[in-house]
């Protein structure tokens, strides 16, 4: 059995307990969505590129500010499946208003629930 610190799903704090089963999943897989690329020091190639493509400067290939909806959805597909106990993307939906993206997807877990995650990532 695995587990999980406890997160906070509105501040992101660590709260004290600790999760397990579909909750530690969902946790972990917005903690994927969430990590900018490059912002771990121990696996630099971790993460999404919501501001830069990873490389100092470089603009291109940012999803936050993109025009291209679709290459954005499918990074943000790829790392979805790539999270340990998620089967399949049902569904993904998203949207970018001005400095802010939000995506909202359905996904199944490999113990054959589904489950709906929002995120919404604002440009500081």
């Amino acid at each position: 059995m695995t587990w999980d610190l406890a997160l906070d799903a509105r501040t992101h704090d660590m709260t004290g307990g600790i999760v397990t089963g579909r909750d530690e999943i969902i946790q972990r897989l917005k903690i994927r969505l969430w990590r900018h690329l490059g912002e771990w020091f121990l696996a630099t190639g971790a993460g999404l590129p919501w501001y830069t493509a990873g490389r100092k400067g470089a603009k291109s290939g940012a999803i936050l500010g993109s025009r291209d909806r679709t290459a954005a959805e499918l990074r943000i597909r790829r790392e979805t499946l790539e999270t340990d106990g998620v089967q399949r993307v049902l569904s993904l939906h998203a949207r970018s208003s001005g400095r802010e993206f939000g995506v909202y997807m359905e996904i199944m877990l490999e113990d054959g629930t589904s489950e709906a995650i929002t995120l919404t990532m604002n440009e500081e």
